[in-house]
Order: C-alpha cells, then structure tokens, then sequence
C-alpha cells in the first residue's frame, strides 16, 4: 500500500491507473481517501456536519473517478483533488444550509460567504487578494498554503521549517486578522 504521504508515488499510481491498471487504481483511490478524510475532519470535525465527514469522502472519490479523464498527468495529483474536494464540500454546505439554519446555526452564511467567493466572484477575489496582500508573508502563505490550497499542517510546516503547533498558531492569527479586515470593510 502507498503512504498517503508520498505525492509521486500518487501521481505514478494514477497514471497507472488510467492506463487500465486496476490494482494501481485501487491503490491511489485508497491513499487518495485518507487525505481527503483528513481534508475534510479539517473543516467539520467539530461542528454540526462532523458525522457527514465519511459521506463526503465517498462523495469525493465518486467525483474523482468521474472525472479522472481530466486529470493532467504533468501535474501534481493531490491539488487536483483538493479541487474537487472543495467543490464538494461546498456543494454540501449549501445543501446543508436549511437544515443548520433550522438548528440555529447561522455562521453558516459565513462558511459559505467566504468559500464561494474567491471561486466564483471576481470583485470578491480581488478582495480577498487585496486583505491577504495586507498580511505579513508568513502568515500569507501559511493561510494560502492550509486554507485556500488544502495541503496539512504537517506538510507546510515541514516545507517552512516551523512546527507544526507553530504554523497552526499562525494561521489562526492570520484568519483573525482577516476577519477584523473583513469587519472593518
């Protein structure tokens, strides 16, 4: 079994995989799943959607298989599927929307708010580049590095030399400071 970890090793996996090797496909689906998991428990684990965390992950792979034909075999396999993640994950949220508002849970609109926006509105995009241009480049990266790019903690602290614990208090202090921006505008 390849380490979830090893991002050639998936990208080879896949290649394979779309070549017509099964045991290969099987393979990369399999390691695939654990980092969209961890993608995902990033994001609901303490909240209202944490037991949907499994229905997404299923929902992800069922996604990547539809679209393996797009996959670009020069690129690197993991953003492509943290693409698809997200898509996902925010089409779950707005499905979700109803039923958390009925549970009184109205950050919700936030949630949805600032993950649609860079994707879909330009103006919003350039708001957001203009308030992440205003934060120090650590911190800047560390938000685009975990935030808006899906890679873990683990992997960007390893790749920045800070801790784990370290890059995480960063990016808590940087996503602060963007919401006072975001407050301020």
């Amino acid at each position: 079994m390849v380490s979830a970890d090893d991002d050639d090793e998936l990208k080879r996996l896949m290649a394979l995989g779309l070549d017509g090797d099964k045991a290969a496909y099987m393979a990369v689906l399999s390691a695939v799943a654990v980092r969209v998991r961890h993608y995902m428990a990033r994001r609901l684990d303490h909240g209202p959607l944490a037991n949907d965390i499994e229905d997404l992950v299923q929902v992800v792979l069922i996604g990547l298989h539809e679209k393996r034909a797009t996959y670009d075999r020069n690129r690197p396999l993991m953003p492509w599927v943290y693409g698809i993640a997200r898509y996902k994950l925010l089409e779950h949220l707005r499905a979700s929307r109803r039923r958390l508002k009925d549970l009184g849970l109205n950050d919700i609109e936030a949630v949805l708010e600032i993950a649609e926006a860079p994707a879909t509105d330009p103006a919003a995009r350039h708001d957001v580049g203009k308030m992440l241009d205003k934060l120090a480049k650590g911190p800047r990266e560390a938000v685009v590095a975990t935030k808006l790019e899906g890679r873990t903690s683990q992997e960007v602290a390893a790749a920045s030399g800070l801790t784990a614990t370290a890059l995480k208090v960063r990016v808590h202090r940087a996503m602060k400071a963007l919401q006072r921006m975001a407050k301020e505008d």
